[in-house]
């Protein structure tokens, strides 16, 4: 089988199921990635505003009480039916009136206001969709580099403890290297003190690999019993670039989120066109106006009227702004800017989205086939080190050339596992970006934020 020579001689003790232990992982991150639960809160606070944008008036209705007290004056009449005049009067005058006004939206704003809401909370939702899928593919990344950088240390361990084994017996057998002398001991400490930066640095970016995980799991985790992973899960065959070209559509989160703010814009420069249009205020009241001032004096031809008048009566009516300044000046032109902005967006989103697949699936190929050529070379290593350390310690070989010969295997080594990690980024970028889980070939269904 392709690649099982990869894994003899290095394959560590199998502590725990791979795929088990990255899906117990994912259901924590779900709940206690703290991106996630950031991202939650968004689509509450959008929901509110969704629901908030459903509100038939844009504002309560307005009682209106009043009341009013004055006086009515009367001047001088002729009356040609009497001999005299009719004298100047005053009368009291008072009375009250009860009214209610309600504000209505024209132009359907209330419609594109709840569509523009509602299409912030779909881009939203896609956003987090994006996400869930770095989170999933991007804990068994970390997963398969912790593998591949305990391997390396297994491998530099071994390494370590086999020139320290070389450095005892050389000195036990009393072997004089003809062209070191005695300083061979030196270059021997030297070369284990390289070793063991070597070993430093590996554990250091092992750890590393630790805090990336518990960021993306969002609590803390132990790296001790991830167990080894099979090579299918390691180094899966690549999907058929055609396949991963065709998850590039509108339903893809990464484009579905851009294509929901283009939306967006669009609606929001109908709303900015209509915004011109003012509200209207409809209103409604009733009221009594009473006068006079309660007495009915009849002395002819002078008469003060009568002792008391009243008058019902209902007003009703419509209240409009009138336009004269254009408080939304710009807006239209701005809401333009913004779909012009998002439109170009989602089109370099797409171009970018394609040639890094393209490039990400040419890398992993290339990975795997490095791979397979370095591959059937280490699997010879153990022999190899074994007869370098016998012609050094007949005395066949000088330190200088046993050392040269070895650092020769050691760099394939190197080159074995930088193919590894590489392979391993390269099918995480693959995977995040088109859904489709290498392991089994198809779509992985991580859109559940609703």
């Amino acid at each position: 089988m392709k690649f099982i020579l990869i894994f003899l001689g290095f394959v560590c003790v199998l502590h725990a199921n791979p795929r088990t232990e990255h899906l117990r992982l994912w259901e924590i991150a779900r709940t206690q990635n703290p991106s996630l639960r950031t991202m939650d809160a968004e689509i509450l606070a959008a929901k509110a505003r969704a629901t908030r944008s459903q509100i038939l008036f844009p504002s309560n209705p307005e009682l209106e009480l009043s009341t009013r007290r004055g006086t009515l004056r009367t001047g001088v009449v002729l009356d040609p039916g009497f001999e005299g005049p009719l004298q100047k009067e005053r009368q009291k005058t008072t009375g009250y009136e009860v009214g209610i006004s309600q504000e209505f939206e024209v132009a359907g704003q209330r419609g594109l206001r709840m569509e523009s809401s509602s299409i912030e909370l779909e881009s939203l939702i896609s956003r987090k969709n994006a996400h869930l899928r770095e989170v999933y593919f991007g804990i068994r990344r970390e997963l398969l580099t912790l593998d591949v950088q305990s391997r390396l240390i297994k491998v530099l361990d071994d390494q370590i403890a086999s020139v320290s084994q070389l450095e005892w017996q050389f000195r036990m057998n009393g072997v004089r290297d003809t062209k070191l002398g005695v300083y061979v001991f030196d270059a021997i400490q030297a070369d284990l003190a390289l070793l063991r930066v070597e070993r430093s640095n590996a554990t250091q970016d092992r750890q590393v690999s630790i805090g990336n995980l518990k960021g993306l799991v969002g609590t803390p985790v132990t790296a001790s019993d991830f167990g080894s992973f099979a090579e299918l899960d390691l180094l899966p065959q690549s999907p058929d670039e055609g396949q991963v070209l065709q998850t590039l559509s509108p339903e893809n989160p990464f484009f579905k989120e851009n294509l929901a703010l283009a939306k967006k814009a669009g609606v929001e420069i109908e709303l900015a066109r209509r915004s011109i249009y003012p509200n209207v205020t409809a209103f409604i009241g009733a009221g009594v106006d009473r006068r006079g001032n309660g007495t009915a004096l009849a002395f002819p031809p002078i008469s003060s009227g009568p002792q008391s008048e009243s008058e019902r009566f209902i007003r009703a009516g419509v209240r409009i702004p009138i336009p004269v300044f254009n408080r939304g000046q710009g807006l239209e032109d701005g809401a333009r800017a913004e779909l012009a902005k998002v439109t170009t967006n989602v089109e370099v989103t797409r171009l970018q989205m394609e040639i890094r697949v393209r490039s990400l699936l040419s890398r992993y190929t290339q990975a795997r086939a490095n791979l397979d050529n370095i591959s059937q070379q280490v699997a010879k290593r153990t022999t190899i080190y074994w007869r370098l350390d016998q012609a050094f310690l007949s005395g066949r070989m000088s330190y200088s050339e046993y050392w040269t010969e070895r650092s020769k295997w050691m760099t394939m080594e190197r080159d074995l596992n930088r193919a590894l990690l590489d392979a391993i980024e390269a099918r995480s970028g693959v995977e995040i970006l088109s859904g489709i889980d290498f392991a089994t070939g198809k779509p992985v269904e991580l859109e559940t934020a609703k």
